[in-house]
């Protein structure tokens, strides 16, 4: 893992893992939240991955923001979440 590590894309964190990984840097880090965690990674839902390749494979799987370690680092020493992670 290095700081170009994105959270959904290369971790498969989505979902409530996604919120709960926000929750406990908010809570541990005191960061201030002003974050959707949705528009980096999409939220659960049954047979997600099923879905998800079948929109792949037609071409209309969803477009998400990047969320890279390095965003979740910066966050936590200017402790507040960035207007916008980087792309």
């Amino acid at each position: 893992m290095t700081e170009n590590t994105e959270v959904y894309r290369d971790l498969q964190i989505y979902g409530d893992e996604l919120v709960s990984l926000v929750w406990w840097l908010e809570r541990e880090f005191g960061l201030k939240s002003n974050i959707d965690p949705f528009k980096y990674a999409p939220r659960e839902f049954p047979f997600f991955r099923t879905f998800h390749a079948m929109r792949k494979i037609i071409g209309l799987a969803p477009q998400y923001k990047s969320l890279k370690i390095r965003d979740t680092v910066s966050a936590v020493e200017a402790e507040r979440w960035p207007d916008d992670a980087s792309s």
